[in-house]
C-alpha cells in the first residue's frame, strides 16, 4: 500500500478511473533455456495499450525460487520507453533488498510529458526494464517460474493533470528451463586420454631422434 501512495504521490497524482482498454504486462525470458551457471536476461514488456495509452510509471513484484536463481547485483535497469538515468528523466525507487530471498520490487515513475513518453512507445511492445538472473548449479533439468504482480501502473495526465491509472489484464510471469551443465561421460574421457596417451608416444621418439 505503502508504494502504491508512492508511485501517485511521486507523480503529484490522484486515483482517477477513466474508460481504457487493458494493458498486458509481461515477463519474457531471453534464452527460454539455460544452464547451471548461466545467465538469462529478464525484459518486462507492456503490450495491448489503448489508443493514447502508455506507461509513465509502475510498481511491480517479481519472485523466484532462490535456490535456483540468483538476482545478479545492479543488473536492473529502466526501459528506454521511460527515459534516460544519464538524463536523470524518471525517478528510480526500486527496492532490491529481498533478493536473496526470490523478491524484486521494481518501481519507476517518469518525468517526462505526455507527448514524449508517447513517442518513446509507439513499438506495440515497450521494455519498461530488465535484470539478469544467474541459474545455480541443478542436478536435473526443471522449469522455474518467474512470478509478476502489477501493484499499480500509470499511465497519461487527463486535463486536470492527473495520472490515469491502468487497467492492467493479464499480469504474467516467465518460465525458464534450468539444466545442469553437461558433463563429459566417462567412456568419452578415456576415448580422450587414450588419444592423449598415444599423441605421447608417437611426439616424444620424433624428439629422441633429434636429440642424437
Amino acid at each position: 500500500m505503502r508504494r502504491t501512495s508512492m508511485i501517485i504521490a511521486a507523480l503529484g497524482l490522484g486515483l482517477v478511473s477513466l474508460p481504457s482498454e487493458a494493458v498486458t504486462i509481461s515477463l519474457l525470458a531471453n534464452p527460454l533455456e539455460v544452464q547451471s551457471g548461466g545467465i538469462v536476461t529478464i525484459d518486462i514488456v507492456a503490450t495491448n495499450r489503448g489508443s493514447g495509452e502508455f506507461v509513465s510509471a509502475y510498481d511491480f513484484a517479481i519472485e523466484f525460487d532462490p535456490a535456483v536463481l540468483a538476482f545478479i547485483e545492479d543488473s536492473f535497469v529502466v526501459g528506454s520507453a521511460l527515459g534516460s538515468l544519464g538524463d536523470e528523466e524518471f525517478f528510480d525507487f526500486s527496492d532490491f533488498s529481498g533478493a536473496d530471498q526470490g523478491l524484486l520490487l521494481p518501481f519507476v515513475t517518469s518525468l517526462l510529458n505526455d507527448a514524449t513518453l508517447s513517442a518513446l512507445q509507439l513499438d506495440p511492445a515497450a521494455i519498461l526494464g530488465s535484470f539478469d538472473l544467474r541459474a545455480r548449479g541443478t542436478p536435473v533439468e526443471l522449469d522455474t517460474g518467474i512470478g509478476l504482480s502489477c501493484n499499480s501502473v500509470a499511465g497519461p495526465l487527463d486535463e486536470q493533470g492527473i495520472a490515469v491509472l491502468l487497467d492492467v489484464s493479464p499480469c504474467s510471469g516467465a518460465l525458464v528451463m534450468v539444466a545442469p551443465t553437461a558433463m563429459p561421460e566417462p567412456g568419452t574421457l578415456a576415448l580422450l586420454a587414450l588419444g592423449l596417451f598415444g599423441f605421447v608416444l608417437v611426439v616424444r621418439p620424433q624428439g629422441a631422434r633429434r636429440d642424437r
